[in-house]
């Protein structure tokens, strides 16, 4: 083709019209004509081989592009479930972290409510040592003593209990812990209410229960509040059932922690409360 194109070139437009008209004879120029046609059909041929090569040339180097787009997006793609992996098996790592700093930090939480509540048994108990031997509080006439008030002491505050007494299931660990009291739900600075007529024998800040005031009633009985904001009534001090003597919201916390004892052990103050 490149040759034949380079002959077309320098024989230029008048080429053909110099064969034909340099014949000597009709029959010369007939024989002229035909060669002349069969090279313009051959000409005709290899122009329409080249045009389909180009064509398919073309075809080939669009498919071949696309492939190349393919490939570069399956690339992309790899790379990024790649990147997505790394940044997974990162997130786990660190959540793995994380679950292990919490699971950590609620066990040193429970080991210290239990220390708590160990420090408060000892409390009770001076304080019931101490109310032997002094005069027993006295019980207004007419008023109900706190044992006959099984069941009928009006709640401290009225609200939803978050957490029951006795054995408790921690959800983030699976755990089992004890409870001494209840916690019960209530909007940060509500009331809080004796439950029952008695005297204050503390009315302090005390580790791991904040504000608490405990009641000494008849009986060998006492009630605690705790998790206080304010607390309205001092040592030595007679309360009335029902009587304000302080209000919840310590830290702006939700909730108050109630508890009764018996000769300086819990029991469950849901079953001496009023049903509701």
């Amino acid at each position: 083709m490149e040759k034949r194109l380079i002959a077309l070139y320098k024989e230029g437009d008048l080429g053909p019209l110099k064969i034909l008209f340099s014949a000597d004879s009709p029959t010369e120029l007939v024989q002229q004509y035909h060669y002349l046609s069969l090279i313009a059909q051959h000409d005709q041929e290899m122009l329409e081989e080249f045009n389909a090569m180009v064509a398919m040339h073309e075809q080939a180097l669009s498919e071949l592009e696309k492939l190349n787009r393919q490939k570069a997006d399956l690339l992309g793609k790899e790379q990024q479930q790649r990147q997505v992996a790394a940044d997974g098996r990162g997130l786990q790592s660190r959540l793995l972290k994380q679950v292990k700093r919490e699971k950590q930090q609620l066990k040193n939480e429970l080991a210290q409510l239990k220390e708590h509540a160990e420090r408060l048994q000892q409390l009770v108990v001076r304080l019931q040592q101490e109310q032997k031997t002094s005069a027993s509080p006295t019980v207004k006439r007419g008023a109900v003593s706190f044992g006959a008030g099984k069941g009928k002491l009006r709640w401290p505050v009225v609200g939803r209990v978050l957490i029951g007494y006795g054995t408790q299931k921690d959800q983030s660990l699976g755990t089992f812990y004890e409870s001494n009291g209840i916690e019960i739900g209530i909007a940060p600075g509500s009331s809080i209410h004796a439950v029952a007529d008695g005297k204050v024998v503390f009315s302090d800040w005390f580790k791991g229960y904040g504000n608490l005031l405990i009641l000494s009633h008849p009986g060998g009985f006492h009630t605690l509040y705790a998790h206080a904001d304010q607390l309205g009534k001092s040592i030595g001090e007679k309360v009335a059932a029902g009587e304000v003597i302080g209000k919840s919201g310590l830290g702006g916390r939700d909730s108050i922690y109630f508890e009764i004892r018996q000769d300086g052990s819990p029991i469950n103050p849901l079953k001496w409360l009023q049903r509701r």
